[in-house]
């Protein structure tokens, strides 16, 4: 084998391996949400709730209450203590657009 014909190979055998851990670097996970054929997204209960918690949280009108999300399979229970009507429809309004929410369970509260 030629010193030309050597670097050839060479080259083509790095070429090979940079080709093989660029697509090994793209792996799916399980936390990715499955979508559905018909347009739905399937999101881990753990990954939702954190969610809903989130959106809660961040709710400017929800700030000064204390409310839990827990969620099985799309479905949420809300629970908790609020201080008015307001504040009540104001979590189930933020929960339910959370991405990946199916139904609403809003056992929250009203005046404690």
């Amino acid at each position: 084998m030629t010193r030309h014909s050597v670097k050839i190979w060479t080259i083509l055998l790095l070429s090979g391996v940079s080709a093989i851990s660029i697509v090994g670097c793209d792996k799916v996970t399980n936390s990715d949400p499955a979508v559905h054929a018909n347009g739905t997204t399937e999101v881990s209960d753990v990954d939702l709730t954190a969610n809903v918690q989130r959106a809660l949280i961040g709710s400017a009108e929800l700030k000064d209450v204390q409310i839990t999300a827990k969620s099985q399979k799309g479905d949420v229970l809300l629970t908790g203590a609020v201080m008015n009507q307001s504040q009540y429809d104001m979590a189930a309004l933020v929960a339910s657009s959370v991405s990946g929410v199916h139904t609403i369970h809003n056992e929250i509260v009203i005046g404690k």
